[in-house]
């Protein structure tokens, strides 16, 4: 019995032991750090193959912190960053994979890449070398960069060259479809570039910077339709929890083309990702400024425009479109303002040296004005709406004689134009030479009807040459093609009451009033 009883307590001692060695073996595994940084390694592997690129990072960052210089979490970040487009980080992890001993060809062929999305052209052929060594799929796709990098410095000739090298090793290497359809883009031949990029997506049917080459290749064919396709194309190869370039610029792009189509419901659901992800980007803003703008929301339109200006104070759509949206609520001071700057950006603007003129003619500084309006009519000298511009500011600036010459030459020029007509008719009456106004005016609307504006001035004419007559039956054309303007009635009391009809001249003013 005794035997018995020690045979099970040497047993249970002999399972005690195993128990704690399993248990020593487990806590030794777990405090090694090696075995636990490849845990989490496959971990972001795992992340990155769904592309699900947050964990991924967060697990890679992780290893970093136990492990500064481990080579392959630094690689696979510079990956990440890279698929995400984000390439001045991925060139930063990457050197630092490059100078922790990762695999050289891997490396390399990100870095290239790395470097050539940050138009660092002569970086990719001064630092990146393609060896023998490297596998075939690497040096082709080496030197499909290279071609891309050598076309980016204006060396097509060369690229074409390195090309063909390329192409001779794997002639279906992503860099290699890549450069073939700028080479031949750049040559015209938008056939023949069209078709590489559809074997492209054979190949490639996830990459959304193939898909964004084909939007960019309808668009040249004026096809909107299939741009609008292949920018969702884009949208829709999104990460589920990551915006990259590419769907940012995809988004940018559609938001635009929808706006164009007046949809601004979809344009504005189009934009709203961006926004979500980064409540300052400039560009998604002043697309929604411009959006709200047509919509007539000029509160939102003002919110967004100085959501840009704060980050991209020089940027010159917004400082335009700024100056337009001050101009239409009569904040003719700080329109200026905004035009001015607009103007300094890009000299060269017709519309925005149009409109500051237009402003400065609002605000009586006529030589500004004239100044503007001269500079627009040298980029556009068969504009007769500029030669009649020059010619109000000429003459509100007190130079009558040189102001009636312009708007002259502007009729001339444009003779069906009613509004230059218009001008001119206010600046011969201003002179005291009704007559001729009246001559031209009769004239003009004898060969065209239901012109409002010129009616109107016509009526004025009638008015200040004394022919009252004339002003009542006109008034009566006038009241039945537009029963709701004033200005008929307005001109009729005042002509009833210079015939001293004032009872008749009491009921035109009372229709003015309402």
């Amino acid at each position: 019995m005794e035997g018995f009883v020690m045979k099970g307590v040497r047993q249970e001692m002999l399972s005690s032991r195993k128990i704690w060695l399993i248990m020593l073996l487990v806590m030794v595994g777990a405090c090694d750090p090696v075995a636990n940084q490849q845990e989490m390694i496959g971990s972001a592997r795992g992340y990155i193959e769904i592309r699900d690129y947050n964990p991924a990072v967060l697990e890679l960052k992780n290893v970093l912190q136990e492990d500064a210089g481990n080579a392959e979490a630094r690689y696979l970040l510079g990956q990440i960053y890279l698929s995400l487009g984000d390439a001045k980080s991925a060139e930063k992890e990457l050197l630092r994979a490059r100078d922790a001993g990762w695999d050289e060809a891997r490396v390399h062929l990100l870095m290239a890449e790395a470097l050539f999305r940050q138009a660092k052209y002569q970086q990719v052929l001064d630092d990146i070398p393609i060896n023998e060594t490297y596998p075939p799929a690497v040096r082709a796709d080496l030197l499909g960069i290279r071609a891309a990098s050598e076309a980016g410095l204006g060396h097509w000739d060369r690229a074409a060259v390195t090309l063909g090298t390329g192409q001779a090793i794997a002639s279906d290497a992503y860099w290699v479809l890549y450069s073939g359809i700028r080479q031949q883009v750049n040559a015209g031949n938008i056939t023949a570039a069209d078709e590489t990029l559809a074997r492209a997506l054979q190949v490639y049917p996830s990459s959304q910077e193939m898909w964004q080459l084909r939007a960019g290749l309808y668009e040249k064919k004026g096809n909107a339709a299939e741009v609008e396709a292949a920018l969702q194309s884009v949208i829709d190869l999104e990460p589920p929890k990551n915006m990259t370039v590419w769907g940012r610029r995809a988004r940018l792009a559609k938001s635009q083309a929808l706006l164009l189509k007046q949809d601004y419901d979809n344009a504005t659901a189009v934009i709203a990702p961006i926004l979500s992800a980064n409540a300052g980007d400039p560009l998604a803003n002043y697309v929604s400024a411009l959006i709200a703008f047509k919509q007539g929301q000029y509160d939102a339109t003002e919110e967004r425009l100085l959501a840009v200006l704060r980050v991209a104070p020089e940027h010159r759509p917004t400082l335009l479109l700024s100056g337009t949206l001050n101009f239409i609520r009569s904040d003719f001071e700080q329109a200026a303002y905004y035009l001015e700057k607009a103007t300094a950006v890009q000299p060269d603007k017709l519309d925005a040296q149009v409109l500051l003129g237009k402003t400065y003619l609002v605000l009586g500084q006529y030589e500004e004005a004239e100044s503007r309006f001269t500079m627009a009519s040298s980029m556009a000298p068969d504009n007769a709406e500029l030669k009649a511009l020059i010619g109000v500011s000429r003459l509100r600036g007190g130079d009558t004689k040189a102001g009636i010459r312009d708007l002259e030459l502007a009729a001339e020029s444009a003779p069906a134009d009613a509004a230059v007509r218009n001008e001119l008719a206010r600046a011969y009456m201003s002179t005291g030479n009704t007559q001729r106004a009246l001559n031209m005016l009769e004239s003009a609307l004898q060969q065209s009807e239901e012109q409002q504006d010129s009616e109107a001035v016509l009526m004025m004419a009638y008015l200040s040459a004394g022919e009252y007559d004339k002003v009542i039956d006109l008034e009566h054309i006038l009241s039945t093609q537009f029963p709701d303007i004033p200005l008929p009635h307005l001109a009729v009391g005042l002509a009833c009451e210079a015939s001293m009809d004032f009872a008749t001249a009491r009921r035109q003013y009372d229709k003015v009033l309402g």
